[in-house]
């Protein structure tokens, strides 16, 4: 179970870096827009070495920074195998409109199974297509959190006229989230919430 959960934004964007703890001592960096100075003075100050890295969804914001964290930590990136082409394509990361080509890398493992392993917790994982067609929501049902990425917001939700976005999908998708009640979102953006 995952029993803590630190955010740290970031970037001009201001999206979260999440850090997270479960039980057996195992961490996890979700997504990595831009440096955290702040991350990493907590993680030197502790001696820790998250072991994976996951990502929502290839938006700049979110991935510009993970491969930086891979040679820094020698943590594991995964990503939705619809999102390959993101980590490789200015176009698609969307990089390129904001005047800066984001170096290319390719992630460790393309996640195209219903969940992964962080020690000894389970963590779901849910299509969530509609910002971009392989977003997807990490969930830990047993701490009922959410991971939402820039799918669900506090009070709002994805934009979903960018590369591979559809307003169709995120209405399904956002239906698929309203069935989490009581659930704590940590979204892409912005603050949590209660669903």
């Amino acid at each position: 179970m995952i029993t803590e959960i630190l955010a740290f934004p970031v970037g001009i964007m201001s999206s979260n870096i999440y850090l997270i703890k479960e039980s057996s001592g195992k961490y996890a960096i979700i997504d990595a827009g831009a440096r955290s100075a702040k991350l990493e003075e907590y993680l030197e100050k502790l001696g820790i070495k998250p072991s994976l890295l996951l990502l929502t969804h290839g938006h700049f914001d979110h991935i510009a920074y993970a491969d930086e964290y891979r040679k820094k930590y020698g943590c594991k990136i995964m990503i939705h195998e619809k999102e390959k082409e993101f980590t490789t394509d200015a176009s698609m990361n969307l990089s390129s409109l904001f005047g800066e080509k984001l170096p290319a890398f390719e992630a460790d493992e393309l996640i195209n199974t219903d969940f992964i392993m962080l020690g000894e917790t389970k963590i779901d994982v849910i299509a969530t297509p509609g910002h971009t067609a392989g977003g997807c929501c990490y969930v830990d049902h047993n701490a009922k959190v959410i991971f939402t990425g820039d799918t669900m917001f506090s009070q709002s939700y994805g934009r979903t006229d960018f590369p591979t976005g559809s307003f169709s999908d995120m209405v399904k998708s956002l239906k698929l989230l309203g069935e989490f009640k009581g659930y704590t979102i940590y979204p892409g953006h912005g603050e949590s919430a209660i669903i």
